[in-house]
């Protein structure tokens, strides 16, 4: 029985950890992103002994004594010294998703038996899919990072929440940038957001994220009217899974998740802005892979996945709602 179940979870970590890569890759655009971009995913932050939250700093402004020039008959006269002033700190929640995953009695006679071997890899593909489906439900949800659930996406793009602990309504420089009830669709307002944040400095965003929802097809809308700008390349499509296009040198991606949670939404994002970081794979708990349910010639197998995203700076990210597509 022991090479039974040592043979089995063998083949079931491969999988699920094969599959693992997809869920990061494929979960989420915003997710893709950051993994793929490798420099922001598990980062090495800091974690808060006291509750366990990974600890993102945060520079929002000059110090006390700005940069300045010097007239002749200043230059033997001190200068002010500059103070540690602008800079405060984002605590994430680290989330836990778990799963158990059941095998039959029946179910295990015949893979000990060879004979029926695909299960295994079926059932992890299975597993790595539930995984996936929570975690993008959750992202596109408008709700704080807690012990159950990762941080809503446009939960952080927001004037009056709370992201990483940090109040937006006292605090201007940590509110992303909203624009309500647009109305029929224009390109209008997605310009005016992107001139704005020009203006800070720090370059373009790089992703537009479209909601896709029955009767507000903000993805097709966008599509429509950018048709002088399609750009996919291979490595776009393997990553994202389909086809995309660009707008004004956003990657434009259809966010099915965030549809069905906010119809009529878009979100244009600085994915450089964003970390992430966690397990790379579901972990078997007990160490021990398979193991029999007491009283039973049946087994189950028990995962659990421990993973955190964040963002250093809200007010570079735009969000749209509102949207009649």
């Amino acid at each position: 029985m022991a090479n039974f179940t040592g043979h089995a979870i063998f083949e079931a970590e491969l999988r699920i950890k094969k599959n693992a890569q997809m869920v990061w890759s494929t979960a989420h655009p915003l997710l893709t992103a950051v993994v793929t971009g490798k420099a922001n995913f598990n980062p090495g932050f800091e974690i808060a002994p006291s509750d366990g939250t990974v600890i993102v700093p945060l520079n929002y402004s000059d110090d006390n004594a700005p940069a300045d020039g010097r007239a002749t008959a200043d230059m033997f006269t001190v200068n002010t010294i500059g103070v540690t002033t602008g800079f405060d700190h984002a605590k994430y929640t680290m989330s836990r998703y778990e799963k158990r995953v059941g095998v039959r009695a029946d179910e295990a006679k015949l893979i000990r038996e060879g004979q029926r071997m695909s299960l295994l890899p079926n059932r992890a593909a299975q597993t790595v899919e539930s995984f996936k489906v929570a975690i993008s439900g959750d992202m596109a949800a408008s709700a704080t990072a807690s012990i159950t659930a990762v941080l809503g996406l446009p939960y952080g793009l927001s004037t009056a929440n709370s992201p990483g602990g940090l109040d937006q309504g006292a605090n201007a420089w940590w509110r992303a940038r909203v624009t309500s009830a647009i109305g029929g669709f224009s390109e209008q307002p997605f310009k005016d957001a992107l001139d704005i944040v020009r203006t800070r400095g720090q370059g373009d965003p790089d992703m537009l994220g479209l909601s896709i929802a029955s009767g507000a097809n903000v993805f097709g809308r966008m599509r429509d009217v950018a048709p002088t700008q399609l750009a996919t390349s291979p490595s776009d499509e393997i990553k994202f899974g389909f086809k995309g296009f660009s707008w004004m040198g956003c990657y434009c991606v259809a966010d099915n998740y965030l549809g069905a949670a906010a119809s009529g939404t878009a979100y244009m994002l600085f994915t450089n802005r964003f970390y992430a970081g966690g397990d790379d794979a579901p972990k078997n708990v007990d160490g021990q892979g398979m193991t029999r349910i007491v009283g039973t010639g049946s087994f189950e197998m028990f995962y659990e996945w421990w993973l955190w995203w964040g963002c250093d700076d809200w007010n570079l990210q735009s969000y749209f709602t509102g949207i009649v597509a």
